[in-house]
């Protein structure tokens, strides 16, 4: 069971991170399997990974809060570039929705350090990203932020927050805009599989993880470092140091070759 928390406080904390949560977790998986000789997919519910999409999604809430509140208590004022908005998030996920419908189609799949070197190559070429010119949000780069999104969720080892924020910014977005919108178009999908989880799981015997102390215990407490593992990435934007994270993805890389 102590590996089952561990999990847990991984799939919530690496979340707030442009690393690959989910490529992480395949070399957690990759250890358990070599060192302790257990699969970490018989310890957990069908679809309990979408499920740990909850914590993520409180703590994206507290942390665009004052945003939220903003357009809220503004939303006579400002409802023709709220629609405008949220056709465009729309037509992101829709593109996206597109391309993952068919991944069972997909050609070749990568090894997972092939993911892991892609997301490095991506975060490092921030470091010559320089736009002189800021643009605004349109139809063409929901559609090229769609696509990336694609990419992340059909290619093992590829951040989704990674790539979506650093095609933004090489389509000339503001590094603020291009961190919210990182994570506005994934809003509806970690939703979705937030509620799919939970369904799955109310309908499961291993409802009884909801009553669990020490379940809850590492999720808030994973989600406390989330929090502030997302005001960190926030920082790091704000001051075009985001591509420092890539010498960060060296060690998984060579993890991943050795596993």
């Amino acid at each position: 069971m102590n590996v089952f928390y561990v999990l847990i406080f991984l799939q919530v904390l690496l979340e707030s991170f442009p690393i690959s949560s989910s490529g992480h977790l395949k070399l957690f998986d990759f250890f358990c399997l070599n060192f302790k000789k257990l699969n970490i997919s018989d310890l957990l519910p069908k679809d309990f990974d979408h499920f740990l999409h909850g914590p993520t999604i409180l703590v994206l809430v507290l942390f665009f809060y004052k945003r939220c509140v903003f357009m809220v208590l503004n939303i006579f004022k400002l409802y023709k570039i709220l629609f405008k908005m949220l056709v465009l998030l729309f037509i992101a996920d829709a593109v996206t929705a597109f391309f993952y419908l068919f991944r069972d189609f997909a050609i070749f799949k990568l090894p997972l350090w092939c993911g892991f070197l892609i997301t490095a190559l991506l975060l490092f070429s921030l470091k010559f990203c320089n736009p002189k010119q800021l643009k605004i949000f349109n139809v063409s780069k929901a559609v090229y932020l769609g696509l990336a999104q694609a990419v992340a969720l059909l290619l093992p080892g590829v951040s989704r927050f990674g790539i979506t924020y650093v095609v933004a910014r090489w389509l000339s977005l503001p590094a603020k805009k291009s961190f919210e919108l990182s994570f506005a178009i994934e809003m509806p999908l970690i939703t979705a599989g937030f509620l799919k989880g939970l369904v799955y799981l109310l309908k499961s015997d291993s409802i009884f993880i909801l009553f669990d102390p020490i379940f809850w215990f590492v999720t808030l407490f994973a989600s406390v470092f989330s929090y502030f593992g997302f005001w960190f990435m926030y920082w790091l934007a704000l001051q075009k140091k985001f591509w420092l994270v890539s010498i960060y993805m060296i060690i998984p890389i060579v993890i991943s070759l050795i596993f």
